[in-house]
């Protein structure tokens, strides 16, 4: 009991209680003094409510209990804060939590395209007989439950491109066979979003996205262009990325996710985009940078998308293509058309990097700076 006489009622709590029980305190509480001290605490609470400073507090005005009506709505502000236009004093939106896709990228100015318009379409990638004859080995192997080895090659001196496709996809399929070969946990068990992410994203994109090449993956990587209110950069799923420019972005969720929350993460990919596109403009030398790229991933499914500015139609998030994930037991057999689209939409993104003639032209970002608009951040 003399832990609650000693101490004031504010340092009250169960963990200081028990040590002070523990130093062999044991005698009961005197519940007549807890009471009269919570009624003290209770009195001092109202005096200070009496005292308030506040003149827009009124404790006697009707309270508005209309939650639903509230809940429906959503807070938001526009910033440019990507482009170094940040301002302390912010008007703040309202929108409602059941708009459409179409109606949330309106907010920030985005023009959204569900059907992609006949020039823009990824047309295949053409490999070369042998990759397809590697592909087509694998997928026997699997039929007739067989090991399978890759093909063994010698590689030219140098090595060419062949060759080292040659040699990824070899990997790829050595990594795929032993994903789908493990062993589940529980005849019922959930994959994590990271366990997929490891198992069944991460193998196709290192095979699309190899160290050879200008364009790189990195993985739950905070994004330099993409900030929340408080101006903490918030993390994508993965970044795609040039040696010193964001150049695109990606968005996972596991099969489960229901269709809300799918429509939530397209919307986050259509606003981040954008803030990357910004970037791009402001580092630009020619209007083919004005281009930014996203993946969004959700159970077997991929969609591949691309953001772009111009003078005349504004911004345009447009999907490109939607083609199957084949990296699990199910969709395995749609390989080559998937890699196809895949390799076709890596060179689309290669095709708007800086050419070497390019370093020494100055930069174009003056001609297009008042005609950016801002971008949707919900509070």
């Amino acid at each position: 009991m003399e832990y609650f006489k000693c101490a004031h009622p504010s340092k009250w709590d169960f963990e200081s209680y028990k040590e002070h029980l523990a130093q062999g305190k044991t005698r009961q509480p005197n519940l007549r003094l807890l009471v009269t001290k919570y009624k003290h605490g209770l009195q001092l609470m109202k005096r200070r409510r009496g005292c308030s400073t506040d003149e827009s507090y009124q404790p006697d005005a009707a309270i508005s209990y209309n939650y639903g009506e509230l809940l429906k709505k959503q807070k938001y502000v526009l910033e440019l804060n990507e482009l170094g236009n940040i301002t302390k004093e912010k008007v703040i939106y309202e929108t409602d939590c059941e708009s459409s896709l179409d109606e949330r990228l309106l907010l920030s100015s985005i023009m959204y395209h569900s059907t992609c318009p006949a020039h823009l379409l990824l047309h295949p990638y053409t490999f070369s007989d042998n990759i397809y004859a590697e592909i087509r080995k694998w997928r026997r192997s699997r039929v007739s439950r067989a090991q399978y080895f890759p093909t063994a090659f010698t590689p030219s001196d140098p090595p060419t491109e062949e060759d080292i496709l040659q040699r990824n996809l070899g990997s790829f399929l050595v990594y795929l066979t032993e994903t789908m070969d493990r062993a589940s946990l529980l005849p019922n068990h959930k994959q994590s979003e990271i366990d997929y992410i490891v198992q069944n994203v991460s193998i196709l994109m290192k095979l699309i996205f190899d160290s050879t090449l200008t364009l790189n993956i990195a993985w739950e990587k905070p994004s330099v262009t993409n900030k929340d209110t408080n101006g903490k950069l918030l993390t994508h799923d993965f970044l795609i990325h040039t040696s010193h420019q964001e150049i695109g972005c990606g968005e996972i969720k596991v099969n489960e996710a229901s269709k809300k929350l799918q429509e939530e993460d397209r919307a986050r990919l259509g606003e981040r985009l954008k803030r990357q596109l910004h970037s791009r403009i402001r580092q630009a030398k020619s209007t083919r940078e004005f281009f930014v790229f996203g993946v969004f991933i959700s159970g077997p499914k991929m969609e591949l998308y691309r953001s772009s500015f111009s003078k005349e139609n504004g911004y345009d998030f447009v999907l490109l293509s939607n083609i199957t994930l084949p990296t699990t037991d199910t969709t395995y057999t749609s390989l080559e058309e998937s890699l196809e689209v895949l390799f076709s939409f890596k060179d689309s993104i290669i095709n708007t990097t800086q050419n070497t003639s390019e370093y020494e032209q100055p930069y174009i970002y003056h001609e297009y700076s008042t005609l950016l608009k801002p971008t949707v951040s919900f509070i």
